[in-house]
């Protein structure tokens, strides 16, 4: 655990403002006091430097006095000739080592900074990410979002505003310069806890301050700390009074170990509201990441954290029983749709509840994302993106297409490539006995394609595997290329893709007949069968079926209302045709209107004959499995035979029914 883990924690808490000196520049190449004073020195009129005695009232490095004497020396000139003489001392070096600042300026936890450095190190590292307090006038209409840098002695961008000297120091105390300032100090001194970096705590400035803030609240006081190198004891106990406690430490340590700190708890703090979201939000943008945060007003925030500019990811877990055996001999039983592919992939599930794995971590960039919720981790092969082109000379087949490409551990490599119409996925698996690799091709269609003409494009290689086709695709990884030679083709009852390509015949007449689609459906025995009974009313051609099961049809008839009906004598067999009105049928996001819908039966055998006491005869017959057919959109005159225009659609509506399993034509 950090030795400033107590000071850690108030900066959690954004409780905390940062009062820095002198020392927090050094190691970016400010001045010492010392060579202040030697640089003051060196531009004091020629006859002060040469009387040795004028020279002892600029002897030690008593900065303010030393300035007070200057200013003395040159009258009405002295204070510009002294601003002038230092000026140069805090330029920023190409150079400069800018670490502690930059580190600090990554911490938007420090929201306020007090500074009585002349240098703008601060301003340069934050850039437009910081608001800079220099004169009263500056409190009004400060932006919300930004780091507030308070400097209450001042810049050369503003000579007058510098205190330097004893008698500025004096006037500043009393309250006769920058007054707001001054009070702004003391406010923070006492509402939040101080944390003191770069100070000696040898001026008087603020030990004035504290004990002056002391004597006001008789004593109760914030805790305030201070960070340093290596101070002696003697040098510590000084700090005592002013309830200052002392951390011996260099500042590139404490923000090291104060950003491993927040990175452990941000996401955690902010969720909790330890932390404000807006800090949260800033602290992941300046570490690469981005932060979706949900405000709830009574329960926990809710985050979502996605990397920016590419992603550095370490989780950590051990695995425990039957489930490390698994993945070790990377078996993984599952298939499960992964969040960055979409594919359904192999997989190991471990779930929480069941005691699968413990001692859970998981950082993104750095950032420890929040462990005690999580349920269940899956394990899947990570996976690479590239561009393959298949030809098949046949064919005049020319596509480059995307691919997705993983490995199984010992088992097989896969390649996915995607098209709009579908995925086809090649699984190649090595067997050790015959010292070949043998692929399978799998095409999984899509929920839905943009364009018919791409369809009957892409369809064409399914069309060479099925056939048996020459074809090559180059471009993969591991091997780099698969060059299919001629074969003989697969077995139709194997698989086929005739369906498909019926079912792309049946869309392109439905469009020609004036059906719209701003995407066309994907392929399934039901859409098919939906096509077909579309095309059917669309080109008014009859739809044949079979009955394999015994149909049985009640009704009941008066016959006054029938002339020239048959007898329907019990045991004889009739056709029988029945009528419907307003059909109708949804496809593809419309809804067609079927005006009337016939139903021939064929064969239909008498079972009963009755008439009841009323006159109203009741029928029973069964139909015991003859072919008929639907007419849709037809009316009780049209021929029941199609004419020879018609015959090509008859004769797709036959392959649709025979995919479907409705009709069974040899």
């Amino acid at each position: 655990m950090s030795d400033f883990k107590e000071i850690f924690d108030l900066i959690r808490r954004e409780r905390v403002v940062l009062v820095i000196g002198a020392g927090f520049s050094l190691k970016a190449g400010m001045p010492t006091c010392s060579k202040v004073c030697d640089a003051i020195r060196a531009a004091l009129p020629d006859d002060i430097k040469n009387s040795e005695e004028d020279m002892r009232d600029f002897s030690g490095n008593d900065l303010q006095q030393i300035s007070n004497n200057f200013i003395d020396v040159w009258g009405q000139t002295g204070r510009n000739r002294l601003i002038q003489s230092i000026k140069s001392l805090f330029d920023i070096a190409h150079d400069a080592d800018l670490s502690n600042h930059e580190a600090l300026s990554k911490i938007p936890h420090i929201s306020k900074i007090h500074t009585t450095n002349y240098d703008t190190l601060l301003e340069y590292v934050y850039k437009d990410e910081c608001y800079v307090i220099k004169q009263d006038k500056d409190f009004r209409d400060i932006p919300k979002g930004k780091t507030i840098i308070l400097k209450p002695h001042g810049d050369f961008e503003n000579p007058d505003s510098i205190i330097i000297s004893r008698s500025d120091y004096d006037g500043w105390f009393k309250g006769d310069r920058l007054e707001m300032l001054w009070q702004e100090l003391e406010r923070d001194a006492v509402s939040n806890n101080i944390l003191f970096m770069g100070y000696s705590f040898s001026d008087s400035n603020f030990q004035y301050l504290l004990k002056r803030i002391k004597e006001k609240l008789n004593g109760s006081t914030h805790q305030h700390y201070l960070v340093a190198p290596d101070w002696q004891a003697s040098k510590v106990r000084r700090l005592e009074p002013y309830r200052i406690k002392y951390y011996n430490g260099t500042g590139e340590t404490f923000f090291r170990e104060l950003t491993e700190y927040l990175k452990k708890y941000i996401i955690r703090d902010c969720a909790k509201k330890i932390t404000s979201p807006e800090t949260c939000e800033r602290f992941n943008r300046v570490h690469n990441n981005t932060t979706e945060i949900t405000v709830r007003p009574d329960n926990d925030n809710i985050i979502r954290v996605k990397p920016l500019n590419g992603a550095h990811e370490q989780m950590k877990f051990t695995v425990i029983g039957d489930k490390a055996h698994l993945i070790n001999e990377s078996r993984m039983t599952e298939l499960v749709k992964s969040p960055i592919t979409g594919l359904l992939m192999p997989t190991i599930t471990l779930k929480a509840d069941k005691g699968e794995f413990k001692n859970c971590s998981c950082t993104l960039n750095g950032i420890e994302l929040s462990t005690s919720e999580i349920a269940q981790i899956q394990i899947q092969p990570s996976t690479s993106e590239g561009v393959c082109q298949i030809k098949i000379p046949a064919l005049h087949f020319n596509e480059k297409l995307k691919y997705i490409f993983y490995t199984v551990h010992k088992q097989c490599i896969v390649h996915c490539i995607d098209s709009e119409l579908y995925l086809l996925k090649i699984e190649t698996t090595y067997n050790e006995e015959t010292n070949m690799f043998s692929s399978t091709f799998t095409f999984e269609f899509k929920e839905d394609f943009p364009s018919l003409g791409r369809a009957r494009t892409l369809m064409k290689l399914p069309v060479a595997v099925q056939s048996g086709l020459k074809f090559s695709i180059a471009g993969l990884k591991a091997p780099s290329t698969i060059d299919m030679p001629s074969r003989k083709p697969d077995d139709p009852n194997k698989w086929s893709n005739e369906p498909m390509q019926c079912y792309l015949n049946l869309l392109e007449i439905i469009e020609d007949c004036g059906g719209k689609f701003n995407t066309y459906p994907c392929f399934s025995l039901e859409n098919l069968e939906c096509a077909m009974y579309l095309v059917a009313y669309l080109k008014k051609v009859s739809v044949p079926f079979v009955n394999h099961k015994p149909l049985y049809i009640k009704f009941s008839v008066v016959d006054s209302e029938y002339e020239n009906k048959p007898e329907m004598i019990v045991g004889q067999d009739y056709g029988f045709c029945e009528t419907f009105s307003e059909n109708r049928i949804e496809f593809a996001g419309n809804e067609w209107h079927i005006p009337t819908r016939i139903t021939w039966y064929s064969k239909c055998t008498i079972l009963k004959n009755i008439v009841d006491d009323e006159g109203k005869r009741h029928i029973e017959m069964c139909d015991n499995g003859c072919a008929g057919g639907f007419y849709l959109g037809a009316n009780k005159n049209q021929k029941l035979l199609p004419n020879k225009r018609q015959l090509k659609t008859v004769a797709l509506i036959q392959d649709a029914m025979r995919f479907i399993g409705k009709f069974p034509f040899t």
